[in-house]
């Protein structure tokens, strides 16, 4: 088996034609290591959607291929590989939790009722397996869809939004869960999420994908190394201490709540640190605090993908 289970070279998707064509997917070319937890992030419109769509042939691409564990993607060697979880998974809803995995495997000629219990356990729906899942919360249903992609023991799982409807709780355990497919069963994960935090504490490799094309790509520790890091101050009085920062150094405002003062954001070097006061001490300004902040990958995004502007501009209609 190949070192790759996900490979695309120049996948393109267009929807319409002449002046109405948008250009969803453009020359997207990705390699997901095996094993690997893979995070593919972008802005709302970006290509997200689209990209899983061509990954499991639901839609076919303009132009470009895609491979699943070397099999071109859509064949039955490569579809055997994939468990999917999608946002808006439908279930019968006057059926029991389950009843629905009963079907489904059934379906798949796979049908095991012990399997089927312990997916239930896995996920946290032991208790409510005899449950209609009409009457499921959409965290419950959201873990429902995780043991249907788990079902037939798949190699590849492919995850849209997988923490859609579940409490903090419920999210950390997810979080706790993908890992574990990863590192104790040598899954690999392409997980689809706007909860970046989440994605930087789970994921070992990171695509950030925007206006069609990927834009970034590398581990976390690479997108977020070099000059990435930030000084918070905690100054008073506020707005003179932004005016005299803002001739040496990019400022910003800092959300944080402050008993005295405000919360200045100063895009600076740690070893700046000590200039930074010196500069503010001898205005005659008030320091608090100094803390040495690194970027998160929220800020990362925020920066590289100019979100800003219209995402939806020239953009994914489906997405």
């Amino acid at each position: 088996m190949t070192d790759f289970a996900i490979q695309t070279k120049r996948l393109s998707k267009t929807f319409g034609k002449g002046k109405k064509a948008v250009e969803a997917v453009i020359d997207l070319d990705l390699e997901v290591q095996a094993g690997q937890v893979f995070g593919f992030l972008g802005p709302n419109g970006a290509g997200k959607t689209t990209t899983i769509r061509l990954l499991m042939d639901l839609i076919r691409p303009t132009h470009g291929e895609s491979f699943i564990f070397g099999e071109k993607a859509g064949t039955r060697g490569a579809l055997q590989h994939v468990g999917a979880l999608v946002e808006g998974a439908d279930f019968y809803p006057f059926m029991t939790g389950w009843d629905n995995l009963a079907v489904l495997s059934r379906t798949a000629n796979d049908y095991q009722p012990e399997r089927i219990e312990n997916l239930l356990t896995e996920v946290g729906l032991a208790e409510h397996a005899r449950k209609l899942v009409g009457e499921y919360s959409t965290g419950m249903k959201q873990r429902l869809g995780l043991a249907a992609a788990l079902l037939g023991d798949p190699d590849l799982l492919i995850f849209d939004e997988p923490t859609n409807g579940l409490d903090p709780a419920g999210i950390q355990e997810m979080r706790g869960f993908i890992r574990d497919l990863a590192e104790r069963h040598g899954k690999t994960v392409f997980l689809s999420s706007h909860m970046l935090n989440e994605v930087e504490q789970v994921c070992d490799q990171v695509a950030i994908i925007n206006r069609g094309r990927v834009i970034e790509q590398g581990s976390v520790a690479q997108l977020l190394s070099g000059d990435s890091a930030y000084l918070r101050v905690q100054v008073d009085p506020f707005e003179s201490a932004m005016d005299i920062l803002r001739e040496r150094w990019p400022v910003d405002r800092d959300a944080t709540a402050a008993k005295e003062g405000g919360w200045v954001r100063v895009t600076a070097n740690p070893e700046e640190g000590p200039a930074v006061i010196q500069t503010l001490v001898k205005a005659g300004i008030r320091v608090y605090q100094v803390i040495h902040q690194k970027r998160s990958l929220e800020e990362f995004f925020i920066t590289v993908t100019n979100s800003d502007d219209d995402p939806l501009q020239n953009g994914d209609p489906n997405d």
